[in-house]
């Protein structure tokens, strides 16, 4: 799917305002290294895991960033900006995020999610063609986190996206 009328200036700028009603996905041309020119690493480490039930090995790398208590982090294959997950965004108040969960509307897919050993039964909203899936708490009004990714279809998300928390390494830089 493409996505319509983004830029990786643009956004960058959606990440680092925490403005995401009008997020249409990762463009084409917005790869890791665009990425990691615009944001501050924590360190040169970098990790691996599998994502995707097609369990496909992605490297990640961490970056910190003002309005996330929990950061970035960036997933990538060779060259190719997969995934960035922005964890804990501090929103300024309840009703911005209300307010973003109502832009996007009804989801294609509520799947369930582990938050620190609970379970948020239906807590991941995924928005395959807009390229965002939101985490949200037990009352389903706090956003707890964000992903990001290039438009697709659910099935696309599912088999080579979505990271299940599980299986990872760190490896030095090289």
């Amino acid at each position: 799917m493409k996505e319509r009328n983004q830029t990786c200036d643009n956004i960058f700028k959606q990440i680092k305002e925490i403005n995401f009603p009008q997020w249409q996905g990762i463009p084409g041309e917005c790869d890791y290294s665009n990425f990691d020119a615009n944001f501050t690493r924590i360190s040169d480490i970098f990790g691996a895991n599998m994502l995707g039930k097609s369990i496909i090995q992605t490297h990640y790398r961490v970056y910190k960033i003002d309005g996330y208590s929990g950061n970035l982090c960036a997933w990538f294959r060779e060259n190719e900006l997969i995934l960035i997950e922005a964890k804990s965004p501090q929103f300024t108040d309840l009703k911005t995020q209300k307010d973003l969960i109502a832009a996007f509307g009804n989801p294609v897919a509520k799947l369930s999610y582990s938050q620190e050993f609970l379970l948020q039964p239906e807590g991941e909203w995924i928005y395959p063609g807009k390229g965002i899936s939101l985490f949200l708490d037990d009352t389903k009004q706090k956003i707890m986190q964000i992903n990001l990714f290039h438009s697709c279809t659910l099935e696309h998300y599912i088999q080579t996206i979505r990271n299940s928390y599980e299986r990872s390494e760190e490896f030095p830089t090289e």
